[in-house]
């Protein structure tokens, strides 16, 4: 903190938790700092101007949606300003690619295209992809949906901010940005149709963007007009990004419905 306060308020203070449940952190060999102490720095460096974030991932062994949906609940309640949550990678030369670890937390991988990375040299195809947590014997797949769709909530109207005199006025009705953010997400099915859609979108895509075996994926992209949707950016992006950018760039007179609608039922 000392050492970037050089750079004022361009540079963010990313403090990255993974979980905020204890047997998980156990399960993965980490610790975090104490949550006190995590809330005290938050409002230190938000005392000086500056922004804070932090970082979650889903599918950890051990995690459940209860649990996980709780350390989100902290997180964003400890004061950052913006909460960044990643879908487990099961990399080689971890544990997550051992077959017996995986099995003592009934650990289900999926693969899927790294956003990007990709390209074709001497006449070869070339594209990055991942094998990701999508289930666990703690979190079913359609946990695993849920979680994804709080996380584009969070990172639509909560991250930079865009909605922030809604979250003021909540808080006078003694409704936390927690609090508020699972209203937004439980009651979607009343939002305008075009978020609605969006939402449908959203939960389509997370499910076929998801292959059961890399080899499929392989073929399938190597073929022309397939890879072709790579370059384009009609397949392989990044989902979080992409459906945050069409809620606030085609949605926006929407949302300010729905919000103050929300707002005017807490009334």
């Amino acid at each position: 903190i000392d050492i970037t306060s050089v750079l004022g308020s361009s540079f963010q203070v990313a403090m990255s938790v993974q979980s905020m449940d204890e047997q998980v952190l156990k399960n993965i060999k980490r610790s975090n700092i104490k949550l006190d102490h995590f809330t005290e720095i938050n409002s230190s460096i938000k005392n000086k101007g500056r922004s804070t974030g932090g970082e979650l991932i889903i599918g950890l062994p051990g995690e459940t949606k209860k649990s996980f949906t709780e350390g989100i609940e902290k997180v964003i309640d400890s004061g950052l300003s913006r909460l960044t949550i990643y879908t487990l990678m099961m990399l080689y030369g971890t544990e997550f690619k051992d077959p017996k670890y995986r099995s003592s937390f009934g650990m289900k991988g999926k693969y899927r295209i790294v956003p990007l990375n990709l390209g074709e040299y001497d006449g070869v195809k070339i594209f990055d992809y991942e094998e990701v947590c999508i289930e666990n014997k703690d979190m079913s797949f359609n946990d695993y949906l849920d979680i994804r769709k709080l996380a584009i909530v969070i990172e639509t109207i909560l991250n930079n901010r865009p909605f922030e005199v809604f979250f003021r006025y909540a808080t006078t009705l003694d409704i936390s940005r927690f609090d508020f953010l699972l209203r937004i997400l439980n009651n979607i099915y009343k939002a305008p149709k075009k978020i609605i859609d969006i939402f449908s979108e959203f939960e389509r895509e997370s499910k076929e963007e998801l292959w059961d075996s890399e080899i499929d994926l392989i073929k399938y992209y190597n073929k022309e007009e397939n890879y072709q949707k790579l370059v384009k950016g009609e397949a392989g992006g990044n989902l979080i990004y992409k459906y945050k950018s069409m809620n606030l760039a085609t949605a926006m007179p929407e949302w300010i419905e729905y919000l103050t609608s929300l707002l005017e039922g807490l009334v």
